[in-house]
């Protein structure tokens, strides 16, 4: 059951940042981010809430307010995979962005106190030196740092540090507070936005809202699928099987989307991919 879930996960998350990305080049990315989040968040009331409401009883104040902070950073990494995803490459775009795990990592053992193996410190390694490789032009074999590049970076590290120091408010609180208090900012933020007289792209009308809608379901039962997976399995099991799937993402965007990329980059991103695959097997 829980390989089964685990599978659901890769599946939903890969396919649901392709829908993602075009939803974003049609609606933009501040409205894809408010948006995709306040359904996100009609959806978890409906459907998880009702099981979930008396973990509220154990926040404390010091946890809401560190879950105050690791929500505003990221939501500034999510604007910032939508606007990257928008106006650059995204394959480059997903698997730098992807490449989170390498800080998650590099902070847990700097700042939390954890240890690394001589193994796992090479592959970090690995997966910064294929993110470097992604950024290379090709005529100069300098670091090319265009908006879509530069946003994909601000992505990566805003989901390190929120991934790396998640844990410590969901081993107290547990996994859906966090998570919900995140997706209730999202109706705020875009009712702030509307009074403020911003411009929001619906996603309502008929060319746009099916694939706007198939990004927001496959995104929530893929994240929904990972933790159903790890309440039956160990964490060690789940996570090489849902983690990487960036490599089906980059598959299924290059065949879609046909962006061109250079030979460094091809390089980069292989190099990339193969190291957040075998991270998450070590």
């Amino acid at each position: 059951m829980a390989l089964f879930f685990a599978v659901i996960s890769h599946l939903g998350w890969a396919v649901g940042d392709v829908f993602g990305v075009t939803a974003t080049r049609k609606m933009g990315s501040v409205s894809m981010t408010v948006w995709r989040g306040t359904a996100g968040f009609f959806l978890a009331s409906i459907f998880l809430l009702p099981f979930f409401w008396k973990d509220f009883f154990r926040l404390t104040p010091e946890m809401l307010l560190m879950i105050a902070g690791l929500t505003v950073l990221t939501l500034i990494a999510d604007f910032a995979f939508f606007e990257g995803i928008k106006v650059g490459n995204p394959t480059v775009v997903g698997v730098i962005s992807a490449s989170f795990v390498a800080i998650s990592v590099i902070i847990s053992v700097v700042f939390l106190g954890e240890h690394i193996t001589l193994e796992k410190a090479g592959v970090v390694s690995m997966i910064i030196f294929g993110v470097i490789l992604c950024l290379f032009d090709k005529n100069s074999f300098t670091c090319s740092w265009k908006r879509g590049e530069f946003m994909a970076l601000a992505a990566m590290v805003g989901w390190g540090v929120y991934y790396a120091y998640i844990k410590i408010p969901v081993r107290s609180v547990g996994w859906f507070v966090p998570s919900y208090l995140f997706l209730l900012t999202l109706p705020v933020i875009g009712l702030f936005l509307r009074s403020r007289n911003h411009f929001l792209q619906s996603p309502f009308p008929k060319r746009i809202f099916p694939i706007f809608f198939i990004s927001v379901l496959l995104t929530m039962i893929a994240e929904w699928g990972y933790n159903i997976a790890i309440e039956t399995s160990d964490v060690s099991f789940v996570a090489p099987i849902a983690g990487s799937y960036p490599a089906l993402f980059v598959l299924l965007s290059s065949l879609i989307f046909k962006e061109k990329m250079h030979m460094l980059q091809w390089i980069g991103v292989g190099t990339t991919l193969a190291g957040i695959v075998i991270l998450g097997t070590l």
